[in-house]
């Protein structure tokens, strides 16, 4: 680590290469765990070579794809990765396996000197905003986790907020689709 980011080492993997080991890993693991749902979350891209590919939209959904796996979409690694790939956040989200997210993480995320990073701190207006605009277009959703661990009240109210945004009807996800919301 270097500046609060992986640097590279090793043997560099080719694209090709990465999907090939995410198959067998995530293949490994529904064999070994028998039965229990895999997904796979996006990193975030930070400006180092060790997150080239990895962080990419369309590298992304070959993974999901491929190994079969659901997706779980990380508000905020995709708003860093946007950041960081000078690239419009509703567009590197547009390109992500949204038919497959099972699952989404909601946090904040901080700059510390040039770098954005996931600091897990409470979510925005912002955030807010994007989850809301999104769940219409999330058909496998099952759970929303709130990535905060400051302080115990603070998350009972965030709880409380995201509760009465699915209960409005913005989402398919609430009690009588029997799916739900995690901390």
């Amino acid at each position: 680590l270097e500046g609060r980011m992986f640097q590279p080492g090793g043997r560099r993997m080719d694209a090709a290469e990465m999907l090939e080991h995410a198959c067998r890993n995530a293949d490994a693991l529904a064999r070994t765990l028998g039965g229990v749902s895999i997904a796979v979350e996006n990193n975030n891209y930070l400006p180092s070579p060790a997150y080239d590919v990895i962080a990419e939209p369309a590298f992304i959904a070959r993974v999901v794809h491929a190994s079969g796996a659901s997706f779980l979409l990380d508000l905020a690694h995709a708003a860093i990765s946007a950041r960081h790939l000078a690239v419009a956040f509703d567009r590197y989200l547009a390109e992500l396996p949204l038919d497959r997210v099972a699952q989404v993480h909601l946090a904040g995320c901080g700059r510390h000197g040039e770098v954005w990073t996931d600091d897990h701190s409470e979510p925005g207006d912002a955030e807010w905003a994007t989850l809301a605009a999104l769940l219409p277009d999330l058909p496998a959703l099952r759970f929303v986790t709130l990535e905060y661990y400051t302080e115990a009240d603070r998350l009972v109210r965030l709880h409380e907020q995201l509760a009465a945004l699915l209960e409005r009807g913005a989402v398919p996800v609430g009690k009588t689709h029997g799916r739900g919301v995690t901390q």
